[in-house]
């Protein structure tokens, strides 16, 4: 008696796992995208009113805020653009590769987001040091 066949592999694990990861990164994209058009106006609005240098980094970071704010209605399409791409290259790799480039893939994009809040908190917070400091030495 022969075994039975096993019914050929389906592909709903890998695209179940396609969509959470896209979802994941689109929420972390999405996050990105409202701190810089809610929370860092509120900035500009602080430094204007200091009326003192700021440093190139606050200034880069401003200039994202206030492009981002004016295209918004561009950005959102553009970045379901991007995600579209972004599911199907995943899909494929994870298909046609080792789980280890998926797995580096994924870690990299969240160490990306991670270094963007952590670079737009630096720019925001450094001004204000910088005018703590300068409170203190006199």
């Amino acid at each position: 008696m022969e075994p039975p066949m096993m019914p050929p592999k389906r592909d709903e694990s890998l695209i179940t796992h396609t969509v959470v990861t896209t979802i994941l990164h689109g929420l972390c994209l999405a996050g990105l995208f409202v701190v810089l058009v809610v929370r860092v106006p509120k900035f500009h609005e602080i430094f204007k009113s200091l009326g003192t240098e700021l440093p190139t980094i606050t200034v880069v970071v401003l200039n994202i805020s206030v492009w981002c704010t004016r295209y918004a209605l561009l950005v959102f399409p553009g970045l379901g653009l991007v995600l579209a791409g972004y599911a199907v290259v995943y899909y494929f790799a994870r298909k046609n590769c080792r789980p280890v480039w998926h797995i580096l893939w994924s870690g990299a994009c969240y160490a990306l987001f991670l270094l963007a809040v952590m670079l737009i908190t630096q720019a925001m917070f450094l001004p204000l040091f910088q005018l703590m400091n300068a409170v203190e030495s006199k």
